[in-house]
């Protein structure tokens, strides 16, 4: 039993070690071809650091056919990025400004579960499968919903109701739920550019005791300094 809990610590140190590191991603195809109005879906290819969130999504579906790609939706309407840009990318908890929301705040519930079922490829009545204007009115639904549950405007349209009716109060904070966390992006010069949302393998029970367990290191090897 000893043995198993030091490989799963052993496992979680190594993945949070790696999700430290200087990653970033390429938006692609423009903002790739599903992407409409002001928000998603968004086509990102991860760098090489970053490439092992790509076990969450499903080619054809929640990642283009072939690449290395994952498709994504913004958090924020006051924050942009710009056609085929490249931004430094950070794994979090929360969004960061905040748009024309509340500054730092986390994802809600129901942003959560939409998005984990858009990644597995099985999000009710999404058209993964449909024309490209067909897939493009399920993008705009889907991130008209988000937006909606983050408080950054949007729409209390059927994605919104479906998890309302799911967990009553779709806008609580999802407290790591779903596996689901925020990309938060920066430019070159280390200012805002966007929140995305992204899928991870590891539950947030893990990643808070792995974080836990990198401070005791950190806390360790000072005492020892």
């Amino acid at each position: 039993m000893k043995k198993l809990i030091s490989v799963m610590v052993l496992s979680v140190f190594l993945t949070l070690t790696t999700m430290a590191m200087a990653s970033q991603v390429t938006f692609i195809n423009g903002y790739g071809p599903y992407q409409t109005g002001l928000g998603g879906e968004f086509t990102l290819a991860p760098s090489a650091d970053l490439s092992w969130v790509l076990g969450n999504y499903v080619p054809g579906k929640s990642s283009l056919a072939g690449t290395a790609t994952f498709q994504t939706f913004c958090l924020e309407v006051g924050e942009h990025v710009y056609a085929n840009g490249t931004y430094n990318a950070a794994i979090n908890t929360n969004a960061i400004t905040g748009g024309v929301g509340l500054a730092g705040d986390p994802i809600s519930i129901g942003t959560a579960y939409l998005y984990s079922e858009f990644a597995k490829g099985t999000l009710v009545n999404y058209a993964f499968n449909g024309t490209e204007a067909e897939r493009e009115a399920s993008a705009a639904l889907l991130q008209n919903a988000i937006w909606y549950l983050e408080g950054e405007g949007g729409a209390a349209n059927s994605y919104y109701n479906l998890v309302n009716n799911k967990f009553g109060n779709a806008f609580a904070d999802n407290n790591g739920a779903y596996n689901v966390a925020v990309l938060n992006l920066t430019d070159a010069n280390g200012g805002f550019a966007q929140d995305v949302l992204v899928a991870t393998p590891i539950p947030t029970a893990l990643w808070l005791l792995g974080t836990g367990l990198l401070g005791l290191v950190g806390l360790r090897r000072k005492f020892k300094a």
